[in-house]
């Protein structure tokens, strides 16, 4: 069975195209698409979006560590 993820248009990858058991495939394409996010530098080591924070935002939001 093959399948394809649509992203959303301000994302830089194109329409993700899987082949893969019916059970499995959404899976198969978000692992796909993880790692084609990875190796552009979208999502970092441990897969979470690569986003720097200005000064300026750290300061108007205070300190965002305390969430985590």
């Amino acid at each position: 069975m093959t399948g394809t993820l649509y992203l959303p248009k301000s994302c830089p990858l194109q329409p993700i195209h899987v082949v893969g058991d019916k059970k499995l495939l959404k899976n198969i394409a978000c692992l796909e698409a993880c790692k084609q996010l990875h190796k552009i530098g979208a999502l970092t080591d441990n897969l979470v979006p690569d986003i720097i924070i200005e000064a300026a935002e750290v300061q108007e939001f205070g300190n965002l560590h305390a969430f985590y």
